[in-house]
């Protein structure tokens, strides 16, 4: 089988985060081929390290996010030769094989799956994985190139995100994710909600922004309102019981990356959490 896998990163500042080396060499491992679509200037390091890996890379402006990078190269390449095609994006710190993940999607009768899905606003794979089999190529091909590049991110979510999927879902191929959300159908989004659970049930990665605090200003009362907790030592523990080998040193990842949030914002957002929880005890 061939098999093709776009991987997007948006990285500030020169070369490639050795959070990016592990997850793509991993994917070096699954696929047949892997290109790296970068906004950034690649160093004489970086260049190297694609080389020895066989790594094809790409420079892309940002336009339109991970969705614009994958919009660019569907259309400029030949997806009749691939049985296979990963759309990856560099969110997520990838800590154990994706061995389970690909046995699971290639043994299924799934047309296009991912590792965790959405029933809100409308049904949809979360796009930060996502893997389709050949016989959706044609309408994949068909979806971006019907569908015009935006930088408005809630656009790109509502177009692109949950599109993608509303469009596949709509010509009756079968979707399923690799992991459960324990039956939660609320209003947020299920990846923070069961986040927990995802890792004990097998998830090989975890979001960037819960190990390193880089949430955005308008998610954080998002996260207040689900009473999400933002320490970061229980994650990293669940994450090394629930694995018996990492494929990533965090140690070594957390020389390179910093806790992005201040400790005044921290305090904010913790008396924010705790004064929420206390109202909805007062209305009970």
């Amino acid at each position: 089988m061939k098999s093709l896998c776009l991987y997007a990163s948006y990285v500030e500042g020169i070369g490639v985060p050795y959070y990016s080396e592990v997850y793509v060499k991993e994917l070096k491992n699954q696929f047949s081929k892997v290109m790296y679509l970068h906004s950034n200037l690649l160093d004489v390091k970086a260049k190297d390290f694609f080389e020895v890996q066989g790594i094809e890379t790409k420079l892309l402006t940002n336009d339109g996010f991970d969705f614009g990078k994958w919009q660019k190269i569907i259309q400029d390449i030949d997806l009749n030769e691939y049985d296979q095609l990963a759309l990856i994006n560099d969110s997520c710190v990838l800590f154990a094989s994706l061995d389970n993940v690909l046995d699971w999607f290639n043994h299924s009768d799934f047309d296009f799956g991912g590792l965790t899905i959405s029933l809100v606003p409308k049904t949809h794979l979360q796009s930060y994985f996502l893997l389709f089999k050949k016989t959706t190529f044609n309408n994949l091909v068909y979806f971006f190139k019907s569908n015009k590049s935006t930088n408005n991110i809630h656009q790109v979510i509502a177009d692109y995100e949950i599109g993608l999927s509303q469009y596949l879902l709509s010509k009756d191929f079968k979707s399923g994710s690799f992991l459960r959300n324990d039956h939660y159908k609320g209003e947020f989004s299920p990846y923070y909600q069961c986040v927990n659970s995802h890792i004990m049930q097998g998830s090989p990665m975890i979001k960037k922004k819960i190990l390193f605090s880089s949430y955005r200003k308008e998610e954080l009362f998002t996260l207040a309102r689900m009473n999400f907790k933002l320490s970061v030592k229980p994650y990293l523990n669940l994450i090394v019981n629930c694995n018996q080998k990492l494929i990533i040193s965090f140690d070594e990842l957390f020389k390179h990356e910093k806790n992005r949030m201040s400790l005044f914002t921290l305090f904010k957002y913790h008396i924010t959490r705790i004064s929420i929880q206390l109202y909805r005890q007062f209305k009970k």
